[in-house]
């Protein structure tokens, strides 16, 4: 298994980052078989260390750092979702005691 730094630095997740600072909205998505890490790589460990922090930890420190780097004369507003889809069903992983369970699916024929 790699390093969850090494992941971090070859993913992609810090080109997104940068891509969501110059006005783009970006995704990222870890799919894959069960017990195949995504939760790990993602969260990291229950109980992190500095070396095995997941990619949202990462992503976060280093939105913050670009953030303050910038020259200041641009003004940010972030948002931020975080869901799980499993066995169809859709769930806000940033508000799990909403007690509303999973979240409504919409689909439009003519916007999808």
């Amino acid at each position: 298994a790699a390093p969850q730094e090494t992941v971090f630095e070859q993913c992609g997740v810090r080109q997104l980052i940068t891509n969501a600072l110059d006005g783009y909205s970006c995704t990222t998505l870890a799919f894959g078989q069960t017990g195949s890490g995504k939760t790990h790589t993602i969260t990291g460990p229950d109980e992190s260390s500095e070396d095995s922090l997941g990619l949202i930890q990462r992503s976060i420190r280093y939105l913050f750092q670009e953030v303050a780097a910038r020259d200041g004369t641009t003004s940010f507003v972030l948002q931020a979702s975080y869901i799980e889809i499993y066995k169809e069903q859709v769930l806000d992983l940033l508000n799990p005691l909403s007690g509303r369970g999973a979240l409504p699916v919409r689909w439009k024929a003519d916007r999808g």
